[in-house]
């Protein structure tokens, strides 16, 4: 019997409008199609779904924020179809704005000039290896205690390794206290050698001097 029940099952069919509602049953099911009162409210296509419709527009048009009536994209200016829209992201069509709104991808801010997009703290800690700073230039970073910003202005170096030189008029930064302690080291390495050549010269002297002695006795 409980073979017959699935086979039974099987053989039924329903129309289009209807559904299958246990083994046997046909329930007849209504559906609405939105676009047969009025089109929709929509201005040019209406596309009816499953339980409700969608506006759309044909080529040369977009579709308004109200999602019903179409713009010409000649008619509102700028459109993101144009090359020269001037968002460094993303373009919205956006009516009534100029033809485009821009936006930035996660991480960015949209600059003061609506177009470029800056990064923020939030995109990677801005490029900073410990402190980011969110500034209307964009991320300014820091360091923690007992490390000092190097030239990058992103990277940290300890403050003991490359301490920052200071006087009275002049402040040196990290990179130039490199360039001097490398400088330091050559001058050092090449006073070494020129003091190891005018040993080596005075020792030549001394011998000479006193090979010409001992000949004069001779």
């Amino acid at each position: 019997m409980h073979m017959f029940g699935k086979q039974l099952k099987k053989m039924i069919s329903c129309f289009e409008t209807t559904d299958i509602v246990g083994n046997m049953l046909c329930l007849r099911v209504f559906y609405v199609d939105e676009c047969l009162d009025n089109n929709g409210g929509c201005q040019q296509v209406c596309v009816n779904t499953m339980g409700s419709y969608e506006c759309q527009c044909t080529e040369g048009f977009f579709l308004s924020d109200n999602q019903h009536t179409c713009i010409h994209r000649s008619d509102d200016g700028m459109n993101c179809m144009n090359k020269d829209h001037g968002c460094a992201h993303i373009c919205r069509e956006a009516p009534g704005k100029g033809g485009v709104s821009c936006e930035c991808r996660p991480g960015f801010e949209l600059a003061k000039n609506q177009k470029d997009c800056t990064l923020t703290c939030n995109y990677g800690n801005g490029g900073c290896q410990h402190t980011c700073d969110d500034t209307d230039t964009g991320p300014v970073c820091g360091c923690h205690q007992k490390y000092a910003l190097h030239s990058d202005s992103k990277t940290c170096i300890e403050k003991d390794e490359a301490a920052i030189e200071s006087s009275e008029f002049n402040t040196t930064s990290v990179a130039d206290v490199d360039k001097r302690v490398k400088r330091r080291l050559l001058m050092g390495q090449t006073m070494q050698r020129l003091m190891q050549m005018e040993l080596q010269l005075r020792m030549k002297d001394k011998g000479a001097a006193k090979a010409g002695k001992e000949n004069g006795e001779h």
